[in-house]
C-alpha cells in the first residue's frame, strides 16, 4: 500500500487480478511494488 499498490495474499500466495486494459506502465509499477516486497522478505 506504501506504493500505491494493492496485494492480494492468499495463504503463501501473493496475487495481483489487473484489468485486461492495463497500460504498459502500470503493469510495470505493479511488478516493481511486488518485487520490491519479495526482496523486503
Amino acid at each position: 500500500m506504501d506504493r500505491g499498490v494493492f496485494l492480494r495474499p492468499l495463504g503463501n500466495v501473493l496475487y495481483t487480478l489487473p484489468p485486461y486494459c492495463i497500460s504498459d506502465a502500470d503493469l510495470d509499477e505493479i511488478y516493481a511494488a511486488l518485487e520490491g516486497f519479495l526482496n523486503n522478505l
